[in-house]
């Protein structure tokens, strides 16, 4: 995906959060999250099929940051030991 779309996207799933975290889910709009995020819902409909997608795609969001958070430290701690397991 080119900077640009992947900075649009993200720019709708952040307002997507903010609008749900405002309203809740169910009372959320795709009109509202369109609003907040300075494009057209045919923009919105462009990235995502609906709101249900909205919302799978901050939990893929979150997901990716949980998965680099466990590299990390799975990587300083495998730094941190030898072969033998010790120190």
């Amino acid at each position: 995906m080119a900077k640009k779309s992947e900075d649009r996207r993200r720019s709708i799933l952040n307002a997507a959060l903010d609008e749900f975290e405002a309203k809740g889910f169910s009372a959320a709009l795709v009109e509202d999250i369109a609003h907040r995020a300075g494009v057209s819902k045919g923009t919105i409909y462009g990235y995502f099929k609906g709101k249900e997608a909205l919302l799978l795609g901050l939990a893929e969001e979150v997901a990716v940051l949980i998965q680099k958070e466990f590299d990390y430290q799975a990587q300083w701690f495998n730094s941190r030991y030898d072969a033998s397991g010790s120190l």
